[in-house]
């Protein structure tokens, strides 16, 4: 599968007491400085959060914003796709509900334990980013994540998207 995406959307949720927000940034490649297109997702409820089963308090959420944006070629979530060898994340939860057709790129900031993510350095952080990812080889992705824009170990389009679904 070809890395020459040219509609990458990244995306992040955010939990308050009164809503949930999705948000999402289309990037047109991903040494990108800034998003084509802004989309924001907005429900009044979550699903309580249930031990091992983030996904399905995330999942309806990503599915609502990604149905506004069309022609995606790759998405990326602040969570992980796998969690371990054999045990699918959200982001895989997620390339299923898409049809197994657009790539599904996991960056989460926190280890799973006993997870399969590899870590990845960025900038002068002693922190890793932890990276997963279907529908195209992990081993691809790390360049590709550690070639975004931004000195910190944070992209800055994933710290935009972070901050966006808060707004």
């Amino acid at each position: 599968m070809s890395h020459c995406f040219s509609r990458i959307v990244l995306t992040d949720v955010y939990y308050s007491p009164t809503k949930v927000q999705a948000a999402g940034l289309v990037i047109s490649s991903w040494q990108a400085d800034t998003a084509t297109e802004e989309y924001i997702y907005q429900s009044p409820t979550a699903q309580d959060y249930v031990a091992g089963e983030f996904y399905q308090r995330e999942l309806p959420h990503l599915l609502q914003l990604l149905a506004l944006i069309k022609d995606v070629d790759c998405v990326v979530v602040d969570a992980h796709v796998w969690l371990q060898a054999n045990q699918p994340g959200c982001g895989h939860y997620l390339w299923e509900q898409l049809g197994k057709k657009i790539p599904v790129i996991g960056v989460a900031k926190n280890a799973f334990h006993q997870g399969v993510a590899k870590p990845l350095l960025r900038g002068t952080s002693k922190k890793p980013l932890y990276i997963s990812a279907v529908g195209i080889e992990v081993d691809a992705v790390i360049p590709l994540i550690a070639s975004m824009h931004g000195d910190f170990r944070i992209p800055a389009l994933l710290r935009q998207v972070d901050q966006l679904s808060r707004r």
